[in-house]
């Protein structure tokens, strides 16, 4: 199976956020950090339609709910 480079930027998206406390740490210590993240992946599930994977949407919302706890 064959990775695109939009889906390997994604899965490594959801590796640091999964599987690296410190990463997300860093990333929701800083407001701008935090929602800078939050619009790339809301720009990713908005542009969905242009040639994003199936499979990349579902990895980019299960992001968006990892990261929602911490925000809020």
């Amino acid at each position: 199976m064959s990775v695109g480079r939009g889906e390997s930027s994604v899965l490594l998206l959801y590796a640091l956020l999964h599987k690296h406390p410190t990463f997300m740490s860093f990333i929701t210590s800083s407001d701008e950090r935090t929602r800078d993240l939050l619009l790339a992946v809301l720009r990713g599930l908005y542009m969905s339609g242009e040639g994003y994977p199936t499979d990349s949407l579902y990895v980019l919302v299960i992001s968006l709910l990892l990261l929602l706890p911490k925000v809020f």
